[in-house]
């Protein structure tokens, strides 16, 4: 748990709400080193339908472009299949969770989730001055 709070912090992302056994983690074969990991936070919704939140998902810098973080998102988005699940990420990093059938909620009270407001609220400002860039938050509705 503490390499993947260090590698939360490192990629200055708040890791508060990690929970380990919410985790999908990806380990070397040869040494069981960590490559990356993400989790689903369950998360209700004004109407009482629970969707989650693509909480976190990180892959180690060095472990990027090797189709680790596709794998992993798979076994999450597989985990998450029956329910609604929505992230928050910066507009450069959205394409690649739009190549796995996430598409842009529009910014606004009757779109995106009431529990996840604050977030997006705050991350818009820290988008901007931490990453130069746009907060866009993503939805991949439930299979079927």
């Amino acid at each position: 748990m503490a390499e993947i709070v260090a590698l939360t912090r490192q990629e200055s992302m708040n890791p508060l709400r990690l929970a380990a056994e919410r985790f999908v983690v990806a380990t070397q074969q040869s040494n069981g080193g960590l490559l990356g990991f993400g989790q689903l936070e369950p998360k209700p919704s004004a109407q009482n339908k629970q969707f989650l939140e693509l909480r976190t998902m990180i892959v180690k810098p060095e472990h990027r472009q090797r189709g680790v973080g596709k794998a992993l998102l798979g076994e999450l988005l597989r985990r998450g299949a029956a329910t609604d699940i929505f992230l928050t990420t910066i507009s450069r990093q959205a394409g690649f969770y739009m190549r796995q059938g996430f598409t842009e909620v529009p910014l606004g009270l009757s779109t995106v989730p009431g529990c996840m407001l604050f977030e997006v609220a705050a991350g818009l400002v820290v988008a901007r001055l931490a990453a130069k860039d746009r907060l866009v938050v993503l939805k991949r509705p439930r299979d079927g």
